[in-house]
């Protein structure tokens, strides 16, 4: 971050409660940040994407740049672990 020029922006957040995911508390805290994260994205393809013009994206899984990336048709580089999620098998205890 020292290094380099970096746009931090509001992300989506997942909610939980008694160590579960919720689905109302994830869409009302969301719902709140949705005015702090339109702006947010205005000022990201503004000054970020107009401005600036990137040859590509490097997101740690953030839904608005990745948008932006693809709105824009420019590459994407995410830095994360939910494509784990996607990809590997995990033992699952039944119920």
């Amino acid at each position: 971050k020292d290094d380099f020029d970096v746009f931090e922006t509001e992300g989506l957040h997942i909610a939980s409660l008694d160590n579960r995911v919720s689905r109302v508390k994830t869409f009302t805290d969301n719902l709140q940040r949705l005015p702090k994260g339109h702006k947010k994205l205005q000022m990201l393809r503004k000054d970020v994407f107009k401005k600036f013009q990137p040859d590509c994206v490097i997101t740690d899984f953030e839904p608005m740049t990745a948008y932006l990336a693809n709105h824009y048709d420019l590459p994407l580089i995410t830095i994360d672990n939910q494509h784990r999620l996607r990809y590997m098998s995990y033992p699952c205890p039944a119920h």
